[in-house]
């Protein structure tokens, strides 16, 4: 009996779980600009955001881009990883961040994690649940980024204990 009980509470702690982590990747996808590219690392962030992405079908004009090996396999990354394979460094982490420069150029660019660059070129600027990569001169001052994070804080949706439904 005991042993029901307890795999009776587990199965709702997955199920509230999920629920949570699928809430958490919608709020990371729902603040970023039409037609971002998303970078996303960590199997528990990965997952959770090409689940609602991918199969949940939420915003899909974002492309999202996985940091490492798996990056390789991204249809739209590996595009304009070929085309400046050319004028990078044959470094995997020079090609990777070559190509992320230049996706910037035409599109924003956000990560759940922030990827080291030339910091006199691009800094990392946080942005509701990732980071945003702008140009060092493009950095917003003191005051645009307390409105950026006000702005952002409010479309994010944290749930409360009762939604959860916790087990005792």
């Amino acid at each position: 009996m005991r042993h029901h009980s307890t795999t009776k509470k587990f199965g709702r702690i997955r199920k509230t779980r999920a629920a949570f982590m699928r809430g958490l990747a919608k709020d990371l996808l729902k603040n970023l600009p039409k037609n971002s590219v998303l970078i996303v690392e960590g199997d528990t962030k990965s997952f959770n955001t090409w689940y609602v992405h991918h199969v949940l079908g939420f915003r899909p004009d974002i492309e999202l881009v996985q940091l490492g090996n798996f990056a390789l396999r991204n249809d739209y990354f590996n595009t304009v990883l070929n085309r400046n394979s050319k004028r990078v460094p044959i470094n995997d982490f020079d090609k990777f961040t070559g190509a992320i420069k230049e996706i910037a150029k035409e599109r924003d660019v956000y990560a759940t994690n922030s990827i080291t660059f030339n910091k006199d070129q691009y800094v990392w600027v946080p942005s509701g649940l990732s980071v945003h990569l702008v140009k060092t001169s493009d950095k917003p001052t003191k005051d645009e980024f307390k409105s950026l994070v006000i702005k952002d804080l409010k479309n994010i949706k944290v749930p409360e204990r009762a939604s959860l439904n916790l087990p005792e």
